[in-house]
């Protein structure tokens, strides 16, 4: 495939280090624009390019999209011998939650949860895990502006600014002012790229036709019951404009702006509709597998192709969830009026190929009706477009017409809103560095990611069988507000009724997912995270990873999908996972401290070194730093991260163990002992096992100190890193060490396990005095600890190497741990 021009002087931009802010219409290329520059370099190893790319996008369809796209792409036009490994990670489908894709497509909650050390579906113990695989990767950013500008529009920016230089990036929208384009690319150092005419002429894409008219009322309606309804008139409207379409299979598109709307309007539709018409419904809330068929059956009835279309006539009536990624394209839309960046892309659905022509109706909102658009920001917007609408009726609107819609009802607020980002940066920064210290749950860091972010509901009769794998489960994403509000209606009716007497009183309406954070032994990593339900006493308590709703409550079907009142009853299935991983632990061999390092130190040098390399690289020219330095670092910490475990009291406790259990005595000093959860002897308790990360940041400083020794101020970013990576390397927020001292034959452990490593290292490394003993009280005041562990980052070094440094620490500790117990 011949890319056009512009893809070509992106693809340059890329190759030369710029970061860029591309605008483009729909349908322009944007995404191959984007991804082929990186497919290049992946192909070719080119060391200017990373080898791993986050694409990252606001709305879980488009993740689902893109990677057929991107497969399509590497197939059948680039024709790559050897493909890169494409996944996708939402709330949806969780193919890559540590993000070890080649190329991971996600939603921006994934993307920003990991980055602020709390990540959506890991367990809290996995925190620091996801952060490093956003350092030194090439990330994309798509349709930018759906960004929350409160929460994920500022955060973003921070993550850039904290990358620059570091991890290349390109933003892309078809929809932003032009004002808001400039400012992003002075504030993050990047380049702004708008298409021009001339551009656009090449791409046959652009030879379409659309008229946009606005209609005279609003398309739905509320009663005093506070039901739904479509207004009689509007259905009207649809079913004429549909009945009047001239070509052989009339398509229609319906989108709305909430769930509840667009179930009205359907139900409407289907009640009205001429033989011969089909209607159909699409929205959030259905179950993954009937989502599935239902976009597949969209995307092959709207296809360029009209000889494959096979239903003679089809009206689709759907929210948000078409408004962008879908590949289709009707002749007729009707919209309720939305902000005038989000009209655009929900018209890029009509008329989308070359030489097809067609009509856009614009509908008014009731007057409290603006929701989910009702923030400031977003009402202006709205009146703002249908003002200009209005003044525009029945005209084709060319890209540069687009454009002038958009900064006639953006620019105001556009600039509103990134003063307010930009004013707020350093606040912003601070919270961000609270999250990364542990400081807020997961509930305050979510405020950091999306302010409308959703919740995960799980409608089940007994949510205790869900808790061995409560995230696989079938679930559905629901604004909070629209729960909340659900509830309180529930709680009212419930409480109204006699517990002994009244016939439908429920005992719980919705039980939230509660992780035991002070489990050690899982905050250690020696057994799965445990979880249990607790019942919502209020609609406040609302807040949680994962809720459940009692079924008698909802309802479900294949045609209208999760009905927030009773319906054809619905429950969902539980894995059989969830059951076998109830009571799940894991299985341990007893192992030497040596053979627990050597394998650990295999695990990086085969499966990370050469990612871990390249991204390390790319900090130490962005930093000025010696070649080769971070790899070294790295090296060392394999080596040292265990350090702890080679305390007295910790090699006393492994011996106790190894008895109880009836196992022969200790001759070697042990990493792992012996430990299967099926064994009844296992079961016995001798005292808690002595925490070692902390302290072995501390016993192994001075051997992290000389490995920097050349320039101590210029390395300590570096020093503090590896500090914060050995004492983190189990749980994101380790702080607190405890007194130790080590065996007596420590250094000859050490040194054993330091021949492991590269000559240099070892070199630079070997006969190091340890701080082979620490009264944490009387050797270890508050000002220490702040001084090595990045309790309070001081710049993006410290962060960005840590991240990196722990990342593959983990990576590596885990599987050099199950090749242990194997």
């Amino acid at each position: 495939m011949k890319p056009y021009k512009y893809q070509n002087q992106i693809a340059d931009l890329v190759r030369q280090g710029k970061n860029i802010i591309l605008q483009a219409p729909t349908g322009s290329g944007k995404t191959f624009a984007s991804l082929w520059p990186f497919y290049i370099g992946w192909a070719a190893r080119q060391s200017q390019m990373p080898q791993k790319c986050v694409y990252a996008v606001p709305m879980r369809v488009l993740a689902n999209q893109f990677e057929e796209e991107v497969n399509r792409l590497v197939t059948e036009e680039m024709r790559f011998k050897t493909l890169p490994a494409v996944k996708k990670q939402t709330g949806e489908y969780r193919e890559d939650p540590e993000f070890r894709s080649d190329i991971t497509f996600a939603t921006i909650d994934q993307v920003l949860s990991g980055w602020l050390m709390a990540p959506y579906n890991l367990p809290r113990r996995l925190g620091n895990l996801n952060a490093g695989a956003f350092v030194g990767s090439y990330l994309i950013f798509d349709e930018f502006h759906l960004f929350d500008p409160d929460s994920t529009l500022p955060t973003t920016l921070q993550m850039l600014k904290t990358l620059n230089g570091v991890s290349p990036f390109i933003l892309m929208t078809a929809t932003f002012s032009k004002e808001m384009l400039e400012k992003l690319a002075r504030h993050l150092n990047a380049e702004p790229f708008l298409l021009t005419e001339a551009m656009l002429a090449e791409i046959p894409a652009q030879n379409k036709e659309r008229r946009f008219y606005t209609a005279d009322s609003p398309m739905t309606f509320k009663d005093e019951e506070k039901r739904i309804w479509a207004e009689d008139t509007a259905v009207a409207r649809i079913l004429q404009t549909h009945k009047e379409q001239t070509i052989a299979k009339p398509r229609t598109l319906v989108v709305c702006n909430q769930v509840e709307r667009a179930q009205a309007v359907y139900t409407a539709l289907h009640e009205q509709k001429a033989d011969g018409v089909t209607v159909r419904l699409l929205h959030s809330r259905f179950r993954k597998k009937d989502r599935q068929k239902i976009e597949n059956f969209i995307r092959d009835e709207f296809q360029k192709d009209k000889d494959k279309q096979t239903v003679p006539s089809l009206i689709v009536v759907a929210t948000q969830v078409v408004e962008v990624g879908l590949d289709m394209s009707c002749a007729v839309l009707h919209t309720e009026l939305a902000p005038a960046a989000s009209v655009l892309q929900r018209a890029g659905r009509c008329a989308r190929y070359p030489g097809e022509s067609g009509r856009v109706y614009v509908y008014p909102l009731a007057e409290k009706g603006y929701a989910p658009y009702h923030g400031k920001h977003a009402k202006q917007q709205c009146d703002l477009a249908w003002e200009w609408l209005g003044a525009n009726q029945d005209r084709h609107l060319t890209f540069a017409d687009e454009q002038a819609l958009i900064n006639y009802a953006h620019t105001d607020s556009d600039n509103m809103i990134l003063d307010a980002v930009f004013g707020a940066e350093y606040e912003r920064l601070e919270q961000i560095r609270a999250a990364w210290r542990g400081e807020k749950d997961r509930g305050a860091t979510a405020v950091l990611i999306r302010n409308i972010q959703s919740v995960s509901v799980v409608v089940h009769s007994d949510p205790d069988q869900l808790r061995g794998a409560p995230f696989k489960a079938d679930s559905f994403s629901l604004h909070p507000g629209t729960l909340q509000g659900k509830f309180a209606q529930w709680q009212e009716r419930n409480d109204a009724l006699d517990s002994d007497f009244d016939e439908g009183y429920l005992d719980w309406l919705v039980c939230k997912l509660v992780e035991d954070v002070d489990d050690e032994e899982a905050i250690q990593g020696n057994r799965p995270i445990r979880y249990s339900f607790k019942k919502a006493a209020s609609k406040h308590e609302l807040h949680a990873p994962l809720l459940v709703v009692n079924p008698a409550l909802v309802g479900y079907s294949l045609e209208l999908g999760l009905t927030l009142y009773p319906g054809e009853k619905y429950e969902c299935d539980v894995p059989e996972t969830a059951v076998r991983q109830q009571y799940q632990t894991y299985s341990y061999k007893l192992e030497s401290y040596y053979r627990h390092i050597e394998l650990v130190h295999q695990a990086f040098v085969d499966d990370s070194l050469a990612g871990f390399r390249a991204a390390a690289r790319r900090l130490e020219r962005a930093y000025g730093w010696r070649e080769g330095i971070i790899t070294d670092m790295a090296h060392l910490v394999m080596a040292v991260h265990d350090v702890g475990k080679l305390s007295q009291g910790w090699q006393g406790w492994a011996q106790t163990w190894q008895k109880a259990i009836g196992q022969s005595e200790l001759t070697f000093p042990a990493a792992h002992t012996d430990y299967d959860p099926a064994n009844p002897r296992h079961k016995v308790k001798v005292g808690k096992r002595p925490s070692h990360a902390v302290e072995s940041a501390l016993a192994s400083l001075p051997i992290m100190q000389k490995l920097v020794a050349s320039d101590m101020d210029k390395y300590r970013p570096l020093l503090r890193a590896a500090f914060t990576a050995v004492a983190r390397h189990h749980a994101p927020f380790s702080s607190q060490p405890g007194s130790y001292q080590l065996v007596p034959n420590h250094m000859r452990e050490i040194e054993n396990t330091l021949q492991l490593l590269p000559k240099n290292v070892q070199q630079l490394c070997r006969n190091t005095e340890m701080q082979a003993e620490t009264n944490a009280k009387r050797d270890l005041p508050p000002e220490f600890i702040e001084r090595y562990l990045l309790i309070k980052p001081r710049n993006e070094r410290d962060v960005c190497c840590y991240m990196l440094l722990v990342r593959a620490l983990r990576t590596a500790d885990q599987k050099g741990t199950k090749m242990g117990s194997q």
